[in-house]
């Protein structure tokens, strides 16, 4: 509090002062902030490319490698998919997780006369597991499948 002199009465002015409930839900919403933005960091998928899959599998830092969306994975799809379709290679690097977005194709003529504005990093052509199997021989590929409403699962190749 303060005064105010020069006048015959002293006026006693109330300084303002943030109530203590106030403070608390400004610390709580920052505190929450932060936690938020750190479990963002530490358990989002970073994207990269299919040649940074191909380095890191190189270099022996991923062993284990999970497809998305590959043209095998069609119920009875066996031999007689073809086409071409976009899929997500996923990985462990670290203690951060990593995807690429890459196209499958049945065979390098349906690659080429499907060529799209899908963006992507890469195209293999044939089934993706037998593709970095030929280049990677120790990598361990499996297959997200679902397994009920909305549920992922995993098999292997």
């Amino acid at each position: 509090m303060s005064t105010v002199s020069g006048t015959t009465d002293d006026v006693v002015v109330a300084e303002p002062r943030v109530s203590t409930a106030w403070t608390v839900a400004r610390w709580f919403t920052l505190a929450a902030f932060v936690v938020t933005v750190v479990a963002l960091v530490l358990t989002g998928t970073r994207e990269a490319s299919y040649a940074d899959l191909q380095r890191s599998l190189e270099s022996g830092s991923v062993t284990h490698v999970r497809v998305e969306g590959g043209l095998e994975q069609f119920p009875g799809a066996g031999d007689q998919v073809q086409g071409v379709t976009t899929v997500r290679l996923v990985w462990e690097q670290g203690w951060e997780t990593r995807a690429a977005t890459v196209r499958q194709a049945s065979s390098q003529s349906e690659l080429d006369a499907q060529a799209t504005g899908v963006p992507h990093s890469g195209a293999v052509v044939g089934p993706v597991a037998d593709e970095l199997a030929r280049h990677f021989p120790d990598v361990e590929v499996t297959y997200a499948t679902r397994t009920g409403p909305g549920r992922r699962g995993a098999r292997g190749a």
